[in-house]
């Protein structure tokens, strides 16, 4: 057998913007202990809007976005997870057509970080806790829907905590996480993210430096592994 072919990962890159309002003034640009970018001008700095980060890589079709925040406070995606948030959870729906009947079933996960250096650059966490759930769905906004349920359920969980900061991952609808985070577009129906809750993108498929990739991926497996026993329990009963 031929030795296997080390995979060799991409460079990453780091991205941190946001919006303000103009001025004639000369503006310099400098980044903050966080690495979150702070403008000024002789008058003082100037208040930035929303703030948007992700690491990604180049890619001949496009940058690939490995994981994306809004209200960013650090340009380190580790960082922003360890300073901004005391409860994290990730949520992923699987779906499949099988003996005539569409089977669902979304997987919540909550994750603990047990390891982070003085940076906060190194951080490792534990998944404490797994959730899964079926429910009859409408074949459109799957995974929106089962956000919804996990709303509902991180809310009742996080009620014992005062101030509860909570980043709920997850996989899909890059293009409007920033809308869903600002309140602007609602989840399914009338339903909009809850105040308390800000969503956060991880890839599935790479980024396992990261944590938001970690927990993603943690979550989908899962999702997938209890799908698979659902199907097979559906089959024994033919």
């Amino acid at each position: 057998m031929g030795k296997r072919k080390k995979e060799v990962k991409k460079p990453r890159m780091r991205t941190y913007s946001a919006n303000f309002i103009g001025t004639s003034d000369e503006i310099h640009i400098s980044t903050d202990s966080n690495g979150a970018l702070v403008m000024r001008t002789k008058s003082g700095e100037i208040p930035l809007s929303d703030r948007q980060m992700w690491s990604g890589y180049e890619r001949p079709k496009g940058e690939k976005k490995l994981n994306y925040f809004t209200d960013a406070i650090t340009i380190d995606p580790n960082k922003e997870i360890v300073n901004k948030y005391n409860q994290i959870y990730g949520v992923d729906t699987n779906s499949k057509f099988f003996n005539n009947r569409l089977h669902v079933l979304a997987v919540l996960t909550k994750a603990e970080i047990v390891e982070t250096d003085e940076q906060g650059g190194k951080v490792s966490c534990r998944i404490k806790q797994v959730l899964s759930w079926k429910y009859e769905a409408r074949q459109e906004k799957l995974e929106q829907q089962a956000w919804w349920y996990a709303c509902e359920y991180i809310l009742r969980e996080c009620a014992i905590y005062a101030n509860p900061r909570i980043a709920l991952i997850v996989d899909c609808d890059l293009g409007n996480i920033f809308r869903y985070n600002k309140r602007e577009l609602p989840i399914i129906e009338n339903k909009f993210l809850p105040p308390q809750i800000q969503l956060v993108y991880g890839s599935v498929d790479s980024g396992k430096e990261f944590i938001p990739n970690i927990i993603i991926n943690y979550t989908d497996k899962k999702a997938t592994e209890y799908l698979s026993m659902e199907i097979k329990g559906d089959l024994k009963s033919l």
